[in-house]
């Protein structure tokens, strides 16, 4: 049977604030507020009533209670609390569910309307619960103490609140699961039995939602909240995507919906929107929750998308390392076909690591310490995912949660896994998956079974057969069979192959759907026909289409359907002519129920086609010569295409038959043999039986026979352009006269008459161009003069070639050199050509090289041009053509200084050439002249050539005139007059002392600058680069790494020009940073990049003397300076010792407790040490008494057995140092009277004071401290007890305070003793289970209570109860659970005495 759909997400049953709160209210017979421990009376019939207020424990003795009145007694009693080993759902629908009992299922249904009400609609949150809403529970022979055992043993309390924490999520957002709940039981005694009438039960309301106290509800915005998480989930459920489609959307639309509240998260009060859903769904885009709060959202959705035959979404908490949120943690688990997967949402959000999926369903793969793999350590039962090299997520189970649930559902599947079905789930099986059906049918009959997975008893239950949501059929179930009929007409299913589902329902609950499975219907259209159609008759087209006329009436038609005929028509099977053809109607339906019929056509609807009316045409010559055989054609030129007439074709000459042929392809074809005259012809066509055309016949049309002629032309001729020949042609004819046409083409040469002997002859004049250059048929056409004659023609080829002619008189044009070795122009006549044809030479020319030259020789390559140039052909290229290039002009200029020039100054003055071309640089002499005369010349190179000049005051003209070298490409040219005035002297250069290589981080400098020699301030500006920035007074600031340019400039004055000078300052980044422990105010601390000589000499101790210390170590080397911020320059004796943090190397980062290091230091002065250090969490502490150079050497630890703890290692220092000091804290609160607790600290140098403050809650113990090079500690439980608080205890200082005189070891007899340090620090890269960690104490640490984050200090200072005496651990009181929040989600701290 199916299991009850339940919301169990929001709140696992281990992560519930269970605090059983002194505030509860009592129901009180009336309305008086009463103290605790007064008795009220109520007279009721003889009976009274006691009412049994559950209260928390207090450390100080109640007051002597008041003596009750007669007839009602009020007890106080607690109850049992501690988490017990349940199912994890809140199924107590079932019939064989073991969650809740009889009276706990009955208080749950009545305190879930209560909430469900609140959530609704607010109010009060203290409700009392009578009548039907509370179970029956009577106790015979009453006193308190029966009746508080029979409470708690007909409800357990921590089940009850865990079941509807697990069931109501939606409903409890107001729920204040800090401060609790409070329930107050009372019992009507009639002196020989007391009975349950009334419980009142008080919830707390968390700040945001309370309307002026804290068990008043203001509902504010959670219906819309609630409302729109449904629409979510109706959404993604109606979807049509697969369940892991339907997942993964889940998990988008959350990670859309929020993002993570660090803020929250790290608040230390509990806020409650983070944690809750409501915040999830309140439709603000600025929404941030914590873990719980994914969480959360997720199994809701899940619960409201999935039916449990699907999938079944947990929640569950623990610890994770290594991700947002890192510390205590909520997650789900997935299970789904048998299989179990991680979903982590939190993880899978913005720019959490598992982004966007890699920790979304999944399932242990892969090996440990691989990237990308999931795996599972059950020593430190730790899940590890594997991100990447750099990263890893750990998961770790608390207590609560594996106390709650079973393993088969804590313990996530493998990769590889068989899927298993989920037991207790029911099959529909169809007897066909596909049925058939026509419309009109009235019982399609469809049986099915059902079958439930491990069932052994028949099924029985309910079932319904359904179109969408369409409800066809219902029936029973019996003995897991059943079967449907469904009538058709009913018109509930449309035409066409439909999609059914069987639904199945359980007897216990006829509205859940417990299976169901599809089946096919293919349903078909009723045929329907009709009578009194009729066809219209036509004359064949060569169509198949047939005119139909109506109405005709339809038959077959179902009682009450409208259906009616439209647009009827009809086809034949072949278009031919005939008659009685049948004729195939088709038609369409209309009317309301048109789509369940379809029609047929009547058998009965006939159609004739008669023949249609063709022409016929007879073609033949108009003449003929006698004898000649002549083609007669007889055609039916306007058949349709696609049927030619079929028949005969009979030919009449002269109205005499001349024969009959069948026609083919419309037309037949006759020889007739002429005779001189005129004759006439005409053709009828007879069809063969019923054709599709009707018998014809043409009209007559006339050929007249003639004598005939011939015509013999000459052989074929070619001619040469400019040649004339000759053309002739011979006719025989019985009388020659007339003309002979020779043509062609459309070109008509010339017309000759026939001479005596019939020959015909033109002269061809080629230079008429009458005819182009090529081969031409030509055309003798003769046309006898006399009407008895028949003409004739005949052809011949007729080829025209060109001339072959020679170039003469041909020259090349001259050029300028422009470095080109083309580019020249040729031309010049040619001879042999005719009259007045138009030919010429033209093409171009090239040379060997492009300098100037005389008479260089071209090679030619040119072509015939003009009108008449495509008669003629060139017999070849010319030869010995030369050309002259000349030189190019260019220009020369001067290039005087820019600037003011001193007297006294050496200058550079720069005489360029331009113009001239790329690759062909000017060669000559440069001369320059100053005021007229010569001050020197120089070899032009790079088409420039430069001069110094030492200048003096006065007025000068400047001038340049440029030499070729012989046979050179560029002319002589002179440069303009270029005027200068030079007034002024010349200041001394600036010098500017050089400034050693920077650091990012050191302090300003000034630079130390001298010369010049005018009055004027010194001025600064950086003009390449941004390393650092310089102000007026030349002091300078560093930016960043990199260079940077500062020009330090000097104006000019009367006397002197202006002069200027640069420096270039290098800044480097800082090795590490580097965090100094003291004042060292107007200082700065930095690790610089060693000096070469500094790197040399550490290189040398790192592989020498050192080189053991540094085995397989990774070595950061650095020089460290401590710079005077005032001077700018480095301390060079420190005075006294300086305490300083190295910060880790990058390849460390946060994993330094994974690492072990050594520094190595060469003083000013002695010789290289290793330093020692402090592992903090700050980076690598030192004290020195000098600085520079120093090297950091780094490697991973070994792993030593023994030597950890069961902290997780993916969790940062701090947190591992915080766990380790908990579990310090467990053993002591485990500890007997007269135990020693010995603590091995190692590296973990900061002892919390809670563990000083529950040591002094003890009776006689003493704890024994040993830690990583520091001397023993020895505290008492007395000395505790009286240490005021503080937040913790660096180890070094309780070495100096006086906590006790060294004793003797308890439970030894022999003398105590300071161990000597072991050398070793704690191991905490392997961890292993807490129990093993601690063995040696002789006591087991209940290793499943889970420990308080930083902000559950709140749990620590409720529980002040201690133990009255003796190893039990004990209070008269029952357990105090307190639920604090914490870091991304619940931590537990709870502890149980008894009796």
């Amino acid at each position: 049977m199916k299991r009850s759909k339940i919301n169990r997400f929001l709140s696992l049953i281990c992560a519930l604030a269970m605090v059983v709160s002194a505030t509860s209210v009592p129901a009180f017979a009336d309305d008086q507020p009463e103290e605790p421990g007064t008795v009220m009376t109520e007279p009721v019939a003889g009976q009274t009533e006691q009412d049994t207020p559950v209260q928390t424990p207090t450390d100080e003795p109640s007051a002597e209670p008041e003596q009750e009145p007669e007839g009602t007694v009020e007890y106080t009693f607690e109850l049992e609390t501690a988490v017990p080993e349940i199912a994890p759902l809140a199924d107590f629908g079932q019939s064989d569910s073991s969650t809740l009992n009889e009276s706990e299922k009955i208080l749950y249904n009545s305190i879930r309307k209560k909430i469900e009400d609140i959530a609704r609609n607010g109010g009060s949150s203290v409700f009392e619960l009578t009548g039907e809403d509370i179970p029956t529970l009577t106790v015979t022979d009453p006193s308190q103490e029966k009746i508080e055992q029979a409470f708690n043993e007909a409800v357990k309390l921590d089940r009850l609140f865990g079941c509807l924490m697990v069931d109501c999520p939606q409903d409890l957002f107001w729920f204040d699961k800090t401060a609790g709940y409070g329930l107050a039981p009372s019992f009507s005694d009639t002196g020989s039995e007391a009975s349950l009438v009334k419980i009142t039960v008080t919830m707390k309301v968390a700040e945001a939602y309370r309307n002026g106290s804290d068990t008043e509800v203001q509902v504010k915005d959670s219906a819309t909240a609630i409302q729109n998480a449904q629409n979510i989930a109706a959404e993604i459920k109606n979807s049509g995507g697969t369940t892991d489609e339907k997942l993964k959307a889940i998990l988008q639309k959350i990670c859309e919906l929020v993002s993570y509240n660090d803020e929250a998260a790290a608040a230390p009060s509990y806020d409650m929107n983070a944690w809750g859903i409501i915040w999830v769904f309140d439709d603000d885009p600025e929404t941030k929750v914590v873990c719980e709060g994914y969480a959360k959202a997720f199994q809701y959705l899940c619960d409201q998308v999935f039916d449990s035959s699907e999938l079944t979404c947990y929640t569950v908490t623990g610890t994770m390392g290594g991700g947002t949120g890192e510390g205590p943690h909520m997650w789900n688990i997935v299970s789904k076909n048998g299989l179990n997967y991680l979903v982590d949402v939190t993880n899978c959000d913005g720019n959490s690591v598992g982004n966007p999926d890699k920790l979304f369903m999944q399932l242990l793969h892969g090996n440990a310490g691989e990237d990308g793999s999931f795996t599972y350590d059950g020593d430190t039962q730790t899940y590890t995912a594997r991100i990447d090299s750099r990263n890893q997520v750990t998961y770790r189970y608390d207590a609560d949660t594996t106390a709650l649930y079973p393993e088969s559902i804590l313990t996530l599947s493998a990769e590889g896994d068989p899927e298993i079905p989920t037991p207790g789930d029911y099959s529909v099986v169809p007897d066909s998956a596909s049925l058939s059906a026509v419309y009109g049918d009235t019982a399609v009959s469809i049986s099915f079974t059902v079958t439930q997975d491990g069932g052994s008893e028949p099924v029985g239950g309910t079932a319904k057969l359904l179109y969408g949501e369409t409800v066809l059929a219902e029936t029973a179930v019996t003995s897991g069979a059943g079967s449907f009929s469904y009538n058709t007409t009913e018109k509930k299913v449309p035409v066409g192959e439909q999609s059914l589902t069987i639904r199945y329902y359980t007897a216990e609950d006829s509205e859940t759907e417990a299976a169901s499975t599809a089946v096919s219907l293919t349903l078909s259209p009723k045929q329907l026909t009709a009578t009194g159609l009729t066809a219209v008759n036509k004359v064949f087209d060569g169509t198949t289409a047939i005119e139909v006329n109506g109405p005709g009436t339809l038959s077959g038609i179902e009682s009450g359907d409208d259906v009616a005929l439209a647009d009827l028509a009809g086809t034949v099977e072949t278009a031919n002519a005939g008659t009685g053809k049948p004729v195939t109607v088709t038609a369409s339906l209309t009317g309301d129920q048109a789509g369940y019929y379809t029609f047929t056509s009547p058998a009965d609807v006939t159609v004739s086609i008669s023949a249609a009316d063709v022409t016929v045409e007879v073609q033949v010559d108009t003449e003929a010569a006698v004898g000649e055989t002549v083609k007669v054609t007889a055609i039916i030129p306007y058949a349709i295409d696609g049927f030619d007439a079929e028949g005969t074709m009979e030919l009449f000459v002269d109205d005499q038959s001349a024969g009959s042929k069948p026609v083919s392809g419309n037309q037949a074809e006759f020889d007739w043999t002429a005779q001189l005259g005129e004759h006439t012809f005409k053709a009828k066509f007879t069809p063969d039986g019923q054709g599709n055309y009707n018998a014809a016949e043409s009209a007559p049309v006339s050929c007249t026979g003639k004598s005939g002629s011939t015509v013999t032309p000459s052989a074929d001729l070619t001619v040469i352009y400019g040649e004339s020949r000759d053309i002739s042609v011979t006719v025989q004819a019985p009388i020659i006269t007339g003309q002979v046409e020779f043509r062609s083409g459309d070109v008509s040469l010339e017309t000759a008459a026939p001479d005596g002997s019939g020959v015909a002859k033109i002269t061809f004049d080629s230079t008429g161009k009458r005819l182009s250059i090529g081969s031409h048929t030509i055309t003798a056409i003769y046309t006898p003069a006399s009407e008895d004659i028949k003409g004739s023609e005949a052809e011949f080829q007729l080829t025209l070639n060109t001339k072959t002619v020679d170039a003469a008189d041909v020259t090349a044009a001259d050029k300028v050199f422009d470095g080109t070795t083309d580019g020249i122009t040729v031309t010049g006549n040619v001879t042999g050509t005719f009259g007045a044809d138009e030919v010429r030479f033209e093409g171009a020319g090239t040379v060997a090289d492009a300098n100037a030259g005389t008479d260089k020789p071209v090679t030619v390559t040119g072509a015939l041009t003009g009108k008449d140039a495509g008669y003629y052909t060139l017999s070849g290229q010319p030869a010995g053509v030369t050309v002259n290039i000349t030189p190019a002009p260019v220009t020369v200029s001067l290039e005087l200084p820019q600037t003011a020039v001193s007297a006294g100054e050496t200058v550079t003055i720069t005489a360029g050439i331009s113009g001239t071309v790329s690759g062909f640089d000017a060669a000559g002499t440069m001369e320059l002249f100053v005021n007229g005369a010569s001050a020197g010349s120089q070899t032009v190179s790079g088409n420039q050539a430069q001069f110094s000049w030492l200048a003096a005051k006065g007025e000068y003209t400047f001038q340049a005139k440029f030499t070729p070298a012989e046979n050179g490409n560029y002319s002589a040219a002179d440069s303009a007059e270029e005027h200068y005035s030079i007034t002024k002297e010349l200041q001394e250069p600036i010098v500017i002392e050089a400034v050693p290589e920077k650091t990012v981080g050191e302090p300003a400098f000034n630079l130390t600058v001298s010369g010049g020699s005018t009055e004027a301030d010194f001025t600064y500006a950086v003009t390449s680069g941004d390393a650092v920035t310089v102000d007026s007074t030349g002091k300078v600031t560093i930016v960043k790494e990199g260079t940077a340019v500062i020009t330090v400039s000097k104006a000019g004055d009367e006397t002197y020009n202006p002069v200027s000078a640069a420096v270039t300052i290098t800044v480097k980044a800082p090795v590490t940073d580097l965090i100094p422990d003291g004042d060292i105010t107007g200082k700065t601390l930095l690790a610089k990049v060693p000096s070469a000589e500094d790197q040399t000499a550490l290189s040398n101790q790192i592989g020498g003397a050192f080189a053991s210390q540094f085995k397989d170590m990774t070595a950061v080397t650095m020089d460290i300076v401590l710079i005077d911020n005032t001077t700018g320059l480095p301390v060079t004796s420190l005075g006294q010792p300086l305490t300083f943090c190295i910060d880790y190397p990058a390849a460390v980062g946060s994993n330094y407790g994974d690492y072990e290091f050594v520094i190595l230091h060469i003083p000013t002065t002695g010789s290289a040490q290793i330093v020692p250090h402090t592992v903090t969490a700050n980076g690598l502490q030192i004290t020195v008494d000098s600085l520079s150079p120093f090297a950091v050497g780094y490697r991973l630890k070994s792993t030593t057995p023994g030597h950890t703890t069961s902290s997780s290692s993916g969790s940062s220092y701090t947190e591992r140092q915080e766990a380790f000091w908990d579990e310090v804290k467990d053993l002591i609160r485990d500890a007997e009277p007269g135990d020693t607790i010995k603590v091995n600290a190692r590296s973990y140098d900061r002892m919390p004071y809670s563990v000083m403050r529950v040591l002094g809650e003890q009776d006689d113990l003493l704890l024994h401290i040993t830690w990583n090079d520091g001397e023993d500690i020895w505290i008492t439980s007395d000395f505790a007890a009286n240490e005021p608080q503080r937040v913790y205890y660096p180890l070094e200082e309780l070495v100096d305070m006086d906590l006790t005189e060294q004793p003797e070891e308890q439970g030894t007899g022999t003398p105590g003793k300071v161990n000597p340090p072991t050398g070793g620090i704690l191991e905490i890269s392997a961890p292993v289970p807490y129990s093993e960690a601690v063995h040696n104490t002789g006591k087991t640490a209940d290793a499943s209570l889970a420990r308080p984050s930083e902000n559950a200090h709140a749990a620590e200072e409720t529980d002040t109860a201690k133990p009255e005496s003796g190893n039990s651990l004990a209070l008269t009181a029952a357990a105090i659970v307190v639920l604090a929040a914490g870091g991304a989600g619940f931590w537990f701290w709870k502890k149980k005495y008894q009796d």
